[in-house]
Formats: C-alpha cells, structure tokens, sequence
C-alpha cells in the first residue's frame, strides 16, 4: 500500500470514476500496443473510448457540485502522469509496439509532460499559497 509524508492513504484519493479512467486508459494502451492480443477484440474500442469520454464528462458535471480540494487534484494528476509514463515503459518491455507512435522518442509527448508539469506547479504553487494565508 503506497502512502505519503502525513501518513495518508493513495486509495482514498481514487474514486469509481478515477477507477475507470484508469482501466480506460490501461486498455487504450493496450490497443495501441498489443492490438493482436485476443481479449483486445473482446472488448470495442467504441466501449473504451464511451469510458473514457463518460468518466471526464461525469468528473467535469461533478466537480462543480463535489468540492475537491486543490491538493487532491495535484495529487491525481502527478498520478495519472506516473502512470502513463509507467505504461510506455513496460508495455515495450513485454514485446509491444506502439501503432500510433506513442514513445518516448515522440516529441510530442515531452511537449503534454511539460504541459503537465507546468499546470502542476501553478496549482502547487496556489496551494502553498492557500496554505500559508490559513
């Protein structure tokens, strides 16, 4: 069981939607990587991307009525990013290959990384500022 500094737990930050974002997201790559895989057409990718779609849609609605505060939100988002970059670490290492040219070669991909960095740290930033004027 992962947890941080103040002895909180990773699985609170994890909600049903989060979950299935995730399993979305693990299945995508999973498509892209290996999309001769059997159970790969088991499942529609009209499906996944219904999951995908449906969870940041619901996230989205949600938000405005289920107050999350700002550190949970760094924390998914350092999250989702570790994730992500776990996935196109190991799924070349088990023999996949990316159909869309999803790697670590891609220049693209440092582009969305620093994007993300850089939302992080303003959003971090506000939070210690927040934290600091309590």
């Amino acid at each position: 069981m992962l947890y941080f500094s103040k002895g909180g737990n990773i699985i609170k930050y994890f909600k049903t939607f989060d979950s299935l974002f995730i399993v979305a997201i693990t299945l995508l790559f999973i498509y892209d990587y290996f999309p001769t895989v059997p159970f790969a057409s088991a499942i529609p990718m009209g499906v996944v991307i219904f999951l995908i779609l449906g969870s940041l849609l619901f996230n989205f609605v949600l938000k405005k009525y289920n107050e999350t505060d700002l550190k949970t939100e760094v924390i998914w988002k350092i999250i989702i990013i570790l994730y992500v970059l776990f996935l196109l670490w190991l799924f070349p290492l088990l023999g996949g290959q990316s159909v869309s040219g999803i790697s670590f070669s891609d220049g693209g991909l440092y582009i969305i990384i620093l994007i993300s960095l850089f939302d992080i740290y303003s959003k971090w930033k506000k939070l210690k500022v927040n934290h600091s004027e309590a």
